[in-house]
């Protein structure tokens, strides 16, 4: 997207004191790659003394510009999906009527794993052709605890019994993956009613807002029987 440079030049073989004029032509194009550098028609006819003999190493190399390209950093709750990665670059850097929308093929991608946690946007194949250098500014996911609700289920057992195993329902969890919640009662045997709490609401994957449940415990049925009684 550059203007050419001026083009210098050296001659061997020229009559002492006489000076050779330009100025040098070049092959057409503005892609990159390398273009050859010859004598222009003023060139020749300003030295029509001389047979002007250019050697195959003299050629004009177009490099690739520079464009950078950056993906805001996002974040999204366990379970969902990614969100659209949006491009965020100069427009004004790129040469003579490209744009980015135009010029580009393949996409960012993201380091793998759906876990809670931090994972780095990558170039991929991410490209805009071969007169562009693609200079990729590094951001990232980050995958966020999910909120979800746990109800424990109230029940009973009757007195000298065993606990019964303790249950809870769940709401807004991801299907396929439970919620990791240790329930705990407390302590007693006598007949009451007694709080089921929790033990641990350390998740992986979830925070968790918890709702107590209450355990009874219940007078157990006994059978009672009178011995006959006498008196005189």
């Amino acid at each position: 997207g550059q203007n050419d440079p001026a083009y210098s030049f050296s001659v061997e073989g020229a009559v002492e004191g006489e000076t050779i004029f330009g100025p040098l032509a070049r092959s057409e194009g503005e892609n990159v790659g390398r273009y050859m550098l010859y004598a222009s028609e003023d060139m020749i006819a300003n030295n029509s003394n001389y047979n002007l003999i250019f050697d195959d190493k003299s050629y004009l190399q177009i490099n690739p510009k520079d464009i950078n390209v950056e993906i805001k950093s996002h974040q999204k709750v366990f379970g969902e999906r990614d969100p659209k990665i949006v491009y965020s670059y100069n427009a004004s850097q790129f040469a003579f009527e490209d744009t980015f929308d135009q010029l580009r093929t393949g996409n960012a991608t993201r380091s793998a794993g759906e876990e809670v946690g931090r994972y780095q946007y990558q170039r991929g194949d991410l490209s805009l052709g071969d007169n562009y250098n693609v200079v990729f500014t590094l951001s990232l996911l980050t995958i966020a605890k999910r909120d979800i609700t746990v109800y424990v289920l109230s029940c009973e057992k009757t007195y000298g019994d065993k606990d019964p195993s303790f249950q809870f329902i769940t709401t807004n969890t991801v299907a396929g993956v439970d919620a990791s919640v240790s329930l705990s009662r407390e302590r007693g045997e006598d007949v009451g009613v007694y709080r089921i709490t929790y033990r641990s609401l350390d998740d992986p994957h979830y925070n968790i807002e918890f709702f107590a449940g209450s355990f009874s415990i219940i007078p157990r049925d006994i059978a009672v029987k009178v011995e006959d009684a006498f008196k005189f």
